[in-house]
């Protein structure tokens, strides 16, 4: 019996788990070993997203007890001191009966008896629903050591008189680095090394145990039937968790600073956050404090989409891209951003184009608009929570207004300089491979202030002229720039 409890209290310290309800869980295997007084919670609802672990850590934590449970559930459920029943009626036929035990009612939407109402809506009917509230109400009561525990996807359906009953609710956080790890080594380190198990835990932030699953098996098919680094990160490009279905995210790993052209105070600044990133306890004890909130603020074309891809290559951490239209969607709304910003702890969440749904009224420099003010609302409210980088991506940050400005860190970004601009032409050419009459030099010299979405048009108009006509020199250069030049200054005279 000692063993078994060491291996428990093991299994709730590892769990994901808030400190609170690990607590409880352990209140729970005291109550079961020792004595139950008036302090003893009998009823537990388990509450996560499908596929986050519910079945998986009741489970486990039963096999563990050694106690007998009376299963009802749309799965089969192993163990020598296990009994499964069809329905509630025919557990509360046997309850009466029983000196000890748990009543473990699992997935409850797909085990008790649902109908649907002219709405849709799921509820009991009313001979079920009876039967579940004297079930509540019989463990509560009851001086015997019965224990109700159930599992459930979302409880937004329960009645408040079932909710009332119930005395400890528990949610799924999603699975912490740790318990990924004794989860896959648990359930696949037959197959695969203990390195390989640390990356995938590392780079599954916010991935569910279904989720995990899933990138195994694409690995295996990948690698051919072994898996490994290479497979595994192949994996990972290719998977969208289920929580992120709805997002454009991305994971490119290959890309980094090195990448970037320019930008040198920017990449300084944000190589301060991937320092605290990588030694964050050690920073934490120095009490430095970083603010994970960036505006990425310069015209287009600027290099700020790319400068946020680069940074989530630095940090290994992938990138989900919000466009700011997409912000009065439900789905994608400033709610579910703020959600995911917490839920997916280790990623970069880029909002581009904020300024133009985000900011100001529309008609007043100083009126605060509605999205922008509920931004700053939440932010206040659940900042110490948002551990990810969230980056909002504008062309004039004057319509963010000084609240949102104070909250971010302020990046400006500016048209490349000469020495930018010579450097990458010269990337350009090299990568080319062709011999051309024109140097980096001369592009550079002639392209001030424009940006590097400018000069790689320029560049592709360079190169396919050239393929056509074998020729290019200073004078054709000119030519295939100017255009680039009258279009300007009819946007900035307002002509056409």
């Amino acid at each position: 019996m000692k063993m078994v409890n060491n291996l428990l209290k093991q299994f709730i310290k590892e769990s994901s788990l808030s400190e609170n309800n690990r607590l409880s869980i352990k209140f729970l295997v005291d109550s079961i070993n020792g004595e139950i007084n008036q302090f003893t919670d009998k009823s537990y609802l388990f509450e996560g997203s499908p596929g986050i672990g519910k079945t998986y850590f009741v489970e486990s934590f039963l096999k563990m007890l050694e106690f007998p449970v009376l299963y009802l559930g749309p799965f089969k459920l192993e163990g020598k001191n296990v009994r499964k029943f069809d329905s509630l009626k025919q557990i509360m036929e046997e309850i009466h009966s029983l000196e000890k035990g748990i009543i473990y009612l699992d997935d409850i939407q797909n085990s008790l008896e649902f109908e649907r109402d002219g709405m849709g809506d799921p509820h009991l009917n009313d001979i079920e629903s009876k039967r579940f509230l004297n079930l509540l109400e019989l463990v509560k009561r009851s001086n015997k050591k019965l224990f109700l525990i159930m599992t459930v996807n979302d409880s937004s359906f329960m009645e408040d008189s079932w909710k009332d009953r119930i005395e400890t609710f528990i949610d799924l956080l999603e699975p912490f680095e740790k318990s990924k790890k004794i989860f896959l080594n648990k359930k696949y380190g037959n197959l695969i090394g203990k390195n390989i198990i640390n990356e995938i835990a590392a780079k599954s932030i916010g991935y569910n145990f279904r989720n995990l699953d899933e990138v195994i098996r694409i690995a295996y098919r990948f690698g051919n039937g072994i898996i490994n680094l290479k497979s595994a990160n192949k994996a990972f490009s290719s998977y969208t968790p289920s929580g992120l279905a709805n997002y454009d995210i991305e994971f490119k790993s290959n890309l980094n600073f090195n990448n970037v052209f320019g930008h040198n105070k920017i990449k300084k600044e944000l190589k301060k956050l991937a320092l605290y990133k990588n030694n964050k306890n050690k920073l934490d004890k120095l009490q430095i404090k970083r603010n994970n909130f960036f505006i990425f603020s310069g015209n287009h074309g600027i290099g700020k989409t790319h400068m946020a891809r680069a940074l989530a290559g630095e940090l290994k951490l992938p990138l989900i891209k919000i466009s700011a239209w997409d912000i009065h969607s439900p789905r994608h709304g400033i709610t579910k951003i703020m959600d995911t910003a917490s839920r997916y702890k280790n990623c970069i969440i880029l909002i581009d184009e904020a300024d133009k749904l985000l900011g100001l009224h529309a008609y007043s420099m100083e009126e605060e608009g509605v999205l922008l003010g509920e931004m700053n609302r939440q932010i206040d409210d659940a900042a110490r929570e948002i551990k990810s980088v969230i980056i909002l991506s504008v062309n004039n940050i004057t319509r963010l207004g000084k609240a949102m400005r104070d909250r971010f860190n302020v990046l400006e970004f500016n048209n490349p300089s000469i020495e930018d601009r010579r450097e990458f032409v010269n990337n350009l050419i090299n990568k080319s491979g062709l011999s051309i009459s024109v140097t980096a030099e001369d592009i550079a010299q002639m392209t001030e202030g424009k940006n590097y979405r400018d000069i790689q048009r320029i560049w592709n108009d360079v190169i396919f002229y050239y393929l056509e006509t074998k020729e290019m020199n200073k004078n054709i250069l000119a030519d295939l720039i100017a255009p680039i030049n009258i279009n300007e200054r009819r946007v900035h005279t307002g002509i056409g």
